[in-house]
Parts: C-alpha cells; structure tokens; sequence
C-alpha cells in the first residue's frame, strides 16, 4: 500500500473502572454447582434464609417480591436477580399466583465484590431488550443443563459468564450526556475522518489496502476508522471498495478489457476471485454483464 506512514502516539483508551474490575475477577471463572427449575412455595417467604453459594435467579412466570437487604423488590416474568452467597433472604410470591424460577448457585471467590455491586433497584429495572437479551441465555443455559453432550458443562460456564457480564454492564450508569458543540464536533471530525478515506480508496483502488496502514496514515485506530466509515456511509469500508472497484471494472469490460486485464487494472490478481467480487456487487458475472450490454 502506497499510503504515507507516520508514527502515531495514539493507544488504545484504558478500560473504563468497571471493566478492569471483572477482567481481574476473570482471573478465576465462575462455577455452577447445581442449576434448579422450581415451582416456588409459600415455604420460601415464611422466614429469611441463606444459601452457602451465590443465587442468580431469573424468573420464568409469575410474580413476588424478594426482600432482600432491607429492601423489598418486585420482580415478574423476565427478571433477573442475583443474591450474594450467605446473604439472608426471602422470596413472597401472590397468593394464590404461579411463580416458577430457574435458580444458578455457583462459586465465585474472585467476583464476590463485584456480585455484592449489582444492585436489586437496578436489576429490576433493566430496559426491556436487556431482559430479552438475559433471557434467551438463561434458557440457553437451562438447555444446556438438561442436555447430554459432553461439551455441555464447558458450555454452561461460559454461558454463566457471559450472563454476568451482561448484567453487570447493563448495570452501570449511563455515561453523560455530550453537550451540543462537542457531539457536533466529533461528527464533523468523523465526517472529514470518512471522507479523506473514501477519497483515498478512489484514488488508490488498484493498489493493495491495508485497514491498518489506512488508519495509521490517519492517526487513529483501525477500530476507529472502521466505525466512523461505516457511520458515515452505512456500509463498510472494503465494502465500498469494492463498489469502487466494479463501478471500474463494468467501465473497463465496456471499453473492450478482457476479464483477465479489467481484474488486473483493478487491483486483483486473481481473475476467478474478481469473477466472484463482480457478481457479488452487480449480480451478474463479467460475461453475462457483457451479454447484456
């Protein structure tokens, strides 16, 4: 790629507090010890009780109301709730009301911290494609547990995993606001960020293009450059160039090029790969696009 390199002193942003906090908890993975679905009874709301691991509880049917803490919760259908090993509890659920839960207990030493921070208020108060998206990993994981493949326990932890996370990054509050000039400002940087890279793709389609050398050249991350480009024209950027690319390509064939010398002048070195990319962006291969014509 012929771009200009310059040495960029840009790093990867650190990870936000509450990130650096489980990736050191991942030190050690969280362990199922035993994953019930129980119809629960009144016998659960009489008096405060504990268990010896940590409760993720996510709620199948029904209504109650979980004292916990001091505080009482209400909880319903797609809920999700987590109680700290040894932590006095009690589950109430309406008289005379079904209320099936799907319990995990698991070990955890290295994310006890971080289990006590998920609060019940904010649990409970989950947007809904939160819920929906702990929801359909909670049933994976009930899948998983009834199931008999020999793989499926290193499944359900990951799962686990994955549903932890999920919670606790749907539990943290949501980041300030931009104000007007400084949201304006890093869409117009964007904006000239996107621009300066299509133009290069224009002027360069033929040669070999590197994401990374591309947003090196820029000072940014490729990250960076890859999803402002595709914020700014709703399509990826080799996608675009592509486009680019087969918009030259039809302009080559019409002008009398072979197949073998269009792919050539357009930056690939292998015909049958280029036959490909044609059809895929125009929908009909090189000589049927001739054909037609």
């Amino acid at each position: 790629m012929a771009t200009k390199k310059t040495r960029s002193n840009r790093r990867a942003p650190p990870p936000s507090p509450w990130l650096r906090e489980w990736q050191d908890a991942l030190a050690a993975w969280p362990a199922i010890q035993r994953l019930d679905i129980i119809s629960v009874g009144d016998v659960w709301g009489h008096a405060f009780h504990t268990t010896p691991r940590h409760e993720l509880l996510h709620v199948l049917e029904g209504r109650a109301e979980i004292q916990f803490r001091g505080r009482l919760f209400h909880v319903a259908t797609g809920d999700t709730f987590v109680i700290p090993q040894g932590t006095p509890h009690r589950d109430i659920r309406q008289a005379g009301a079904d209320y099936r839960v799907l319990y995990v207990f698991f070990e955890w030493p290295k994310g006890a911290r971080l289990l006590r921070r998920l609060k019940g208020e904010t649990l409970t108060r989950l947007p809904q494609a939160a819920k929906a998206h702990v929801h359909a990993m909670m049933n994976e994981l009930a899948d998983e547990y009834q199931g008999k493949d020999q793989t499926a326990v290193e499944r359900m932890h990951l799962l686990l995993l994955e549903i932890l996370l999920a919670l606790g990054r749907y539990a943290q509050p949501a980041p300030p606001a931009a104000s007007n000039a400084r949201r304006a400002a890093a869409e117009r940087q964007r904006r000239r960020l996107a621009e300066a890279a299509c133009e290069y793709l224009k002027a360069h389609y033929a040669e070999e293009i590197s994401l990374e050398a591309l947003a090196e050249s820029h000072g940014v991350s490729p990250f960076n450059l890859s999803r402002g480009f595709s914020q700014e024209f709703g399509t990826s950027l080799f996608a675009m160039l592509a486009r680019i690319r087969m918009d030259r390509a039809r302009e080559l064939l019409a002008s009398g090029h072979s197949v073998k010398e269009t792919a050539a002048a357009v930056g690939y070195a292998n015909g049958n790969y280029f036959a490909k990319v044609f059809r895929r962006v125009t929908g009909r291969s090189p000589s049927e696009y001739l054909a037609a014509r």
